[in-house]
Formats: structure tokens, C-alpha cells, sequence
């Protein structure tokens, strides 16, 4: 992601939530977390870069704000704005795709990781609860493909 800030700001803060996807109760919000720049920008205005490597920040949950429930690593590469012009990166993985190279993910992109938000899981593995699973879903769509026969 990348963000155009002017400096100095009053209020140089970075907030980031973790959802919960669930599309029959709603987004639900399990965590949250804000990084503070102010630091960052004095030094950012006298170094002219700075680079925050693999960080870690915590993450609360709005009705327990002092009890951790999870942890982030980040990375951010702060550069003028002269500095950013000569050496453009790409938005997401667009070309050129540079601080950082940005892998492309192969796994949880799929209509069954999609579906599992739905509480529906469409994994199956072939041992005995797999195939009970594949038997459920078949006498499933058979029963209502006979009861809408039935009634058409």
C-alpha cells in the first residue's frame, strides 16, 4: 500500500483492524492496532529516508483493550517525495513490482475458501468423514431436486 503523507501532520497515525468475515452475522472486528509516525517523521525529516523493518504490533480487541490477541508484522519504507517520484513501485503486485517484491498468493484465493465464510465447507478428504460429507451433500441436492419436481 502506499500513502501520500504530508509532513509535518498533527495527527501521524497508522490504524489497522482484523475482520472476521461472516456474511449471516455481519463483519465482526477481532482485533485492532494504530502505529504512531510522530517519532518516525522528526526522523524522516532529518535522515530524508527511513526504512521499518519486519515489526511486530500488537493487536487488541476493542472490548478488551489491555489483553493481546494476536500480533502483525510489518514492513514500511519511508521516502521524500522527490525520492518517490524517481524510483516508482507498482500499486499491489502491478509493475514495477519492488520495495518489497510482492509474492502473488497461491493459497485461500479459492471458491471453496470463499464459501467457508458462509460457514460452508467444501473440503473433503476421502476417509470415511469425507465421503459421509460428499454422501450428505448429494442426498441433499437429490432431496430437493425431487421435492421441486415434485411441486412443479
Amino acid at each position: 500500500m502506499k500513502f501520500p503523507v504530508t509532513v509535518p501532520c498533527t495527527f501521524p497515525r497508522l490504524y489497522f483492524n482484523a475482520m472476521d468475515f461472516n456474511i449471516f452475522k455481519g463483519d465482526e472486528v477481532i482485533g485492532e492496532s494504530y502505529i504512531s509516525f510522530k517519532r518516525v517523521f522528526k526522523k524522516l525529516l532529518q535522515e530524508g529516508t527511513l526504512t521499518i523493518e519486519n515489526k511486530w504490533i500488537p493487536f487488541t480487541h476493542p472490548s478488551d483493550p489491555g489483553e493481546p490477541k494476536g500480533e502483525m508484522k510489518i514492513s514500511a519504507y519511508l521516502v521524500n517525495k522527490f525520492e518517490a517520484e524517481q524510483d516508482p513501485v507498482g500499486e499491489s503486485w502491478d509493475e514495477p513490482n519492488k520495495n518489497p517484491w510482492l509474492e502473488r498468493p497461491t493459497v485461500g484465493r479459492g471458491l471453496g475458501d470463499f464459501l467457508k465464510g458462509f460457514a460452508l465447507d467444501f473440503s473433503f478428504n476421502f476417509d470415511l468423514f469425507g465421503i459421509l460429507k460428499v454422501l450428505a451433500v448429494m442426498g441433499i441436492i437429490a432431496t430437493v431436486a425431487m421435492t421441486l419436481y415434485i411441486l412443479v
